[in-house]
């Protein structure tokens, strides 16, 4: 039987520790030497391919806005909030208004595009998204927002995506424009 592999971010004050099956990830690479658990190991082997390297890289970019989390994960938080929350998610994801990508047989989203709070969903987020929904997928754009941009003077996009929105869809956009011609 396969093992489900769950990866949460836990801030950066919180050391490494496995609990549960969930892996909390400070140092990625560090955990993997000092720890002979048979999750690293599992984390290990998952991470020798390319996407899983990238889905490994990614996870510092998230998390200062709530990092990644998988969509039934979003859908127990949201269910709590409203009774329509988890149908309205699911639609929401099917629209493709929601940036999501599959990864090791589930299905990610990025938390910045959600209030942690209320789980409202972030229309800064989702405009910027349309920038690129035309010619990136799921996984392109969740990497987009995770990579320096030299339009945001090397910042990366999920960072400036709060406090500088109309800089961070002028970058979408001039990248569109880029794809487009």
């Amino acid at each position: 039987m396969a093992r489900r592999v769950v990866v949460h971010l836990a801030a950066p004050s919180e050391h490494r520790h496995f609990r549960k099956g969930v892996l909390h990830v400070k140092s990625f690479a560090s955990s993997l030497l000092n720890s002979a658990d048979v999750e690293a190991r599992m984390m290990y082997d998952l991470a020798s391919d390319a996407r899983s390297s990238q889905f490994v890289a990614m996870l510092p970019a998230f998390r200062s806005s709530g990092g990644l989390a998988t969509s039934a994960e979003i859908g127990d938080r949201v269910a709590r909030r409203r009774p329509d929350g988890l149908s309205e998610l699911a639609r929401q994801i099917a629209a493709g208004n929601l940036i999501s990508f599959e990864w090791n047989a589930s299905r990610w989203l990025p938390m910045f595009q959600f209030d942690l709070l209320t789980m409202e969903m972030d229309d800064g987020a989702r405009a910027v998204a349309r920038e690129l929904a035309s010619f990136l997928d799921g996984w392109e754009i969740t990497t987009w927002f995770a990579a320096p941009h030299a339009a945001l003077r090397g910042a990366l996009p999920v960072d400036t995506l709060k406090r500088n929105l109309t800089a961070t869809i002028d970058a979408a956009r001039l990248d569109r424009y880029v794809a487009q011609g």
